[in-house]
């Protein structure tokens, strides 16, 4: 028996989310601040844009994870549902000579066919060409 667990949002990520998007902001403004004397326009853009914005981006998903979805939060989902091994595992198939020439009715030894092909081999005794027989492993 399961039981569910209530989803509710997870306030110290949210406010984890939160701080770091106001720090990214504050520190930007207070770099851009203190470059007084700089005519660097490419300094300028990474204290206005680029801390700000990286910020931002981690913030926001930091806000993200700490709201609960349908079926887990928005990064890591989850189902009810038992994982059904046989449809989620694959079938092998190998391809073998057959026991007997179709011909010839003479039994082939597997371990000495000429193979003619990717999927057809060769009777060594009536020279016979003879399609594959499919086996699943």
């Amino acid at each position: 028996m399961t039981t569910k667990k209530s989803k509710s949002i997870n306030m110290s990520g949210m406010m984890c989310g939160i701080t770091v998007i106001v720090l990214g902001g504050i520190s930007g403004l207070i770099l851009l601040v203190s470059d007084v004397g700089g005519d660097s326009t490419a300094l300028t853009l990474l204290f206005i844009l680029g801390i700000p914005g990286v910020a931002c981006m981690i913030g926001i998903t930091l806000i993200l994870r700490a709201i609960p979805f349908a079926g887990g939060s928005l990064f890591s989902r989850t189902t009810d549902q038992p994982i059904d091994a046989s449809i989620s595992r694959e079938k092998s198939f190998i391809h073998e000579p057959p026991e007997a020439c179709s011909a010839c009715g003479a039994s082939i030894n597997p371990e000495i066919v000429e193979w003619v092909g990717p999927l057809r081999i060769m009777c060594p005794y009536c020279s016979a060409t003879l399609n594959t027989v499919k086996r699943e492993v």
